[in-house]
């Protein structure tokens, strides 16, 4: 954690000879660095989706907000997980990227989709 984001993908320049294992850990390392700044966003967009999806009233809010923070802490362990999965398997890499910007794009959808308006009871007698 001491160590540049250069020093992170290429420690060789360094100087230094590591084990495989070890070069995984400061790649994964390295690419959670790059990945970490887009955790923001999706924190963001999922409070947001959380309070300004579904009706406004004054009782509504606490079950929307538990989901949130749950959503949150989910999407939380699931990036430090694959981090984890990243130090030992280069494959895992880009899935760390994936998570934040997947949960960035549905965020997103669910705040620019279009909701329908329910059928009034004037509208459901005049089709019938």
């Amino acid at each position: 954690r001491e160590r540049f984001l250069n020093e992170l993908f290429f420690p060789e320049s360094q100087g230094e000879t590591l084990s495989p294992d070890i070069r995984r850990k400061l790649y994964a390392e390295g690419h959670q660095r790059l990945v970490s700044p887009w955790l923001s966003p999706a924190f963001a967009l999922i409070a947001l989706v959380a309070l300004l999806s579904g009706e406004f009233n004054r009782r509504g809010h606490s079950r929307r907000l538990i989901f949130a923070a749950t959503s949150m802490i989910v999407l939380e362990s699931a990036s430090v997980s694959l981090q984890s999965l990243a130090g030992r398997t280069s494959a895992a890499v880009p899935l760390m990227y994936l998570l934040p910007l997947s949960v960035i794009a549905f965020c997103l959808w669910l705040l620019t989709r279009q909701k329908r308006k329910p059928a009034s009871a004037a509208q459901l007698t005049a089709r019938v």
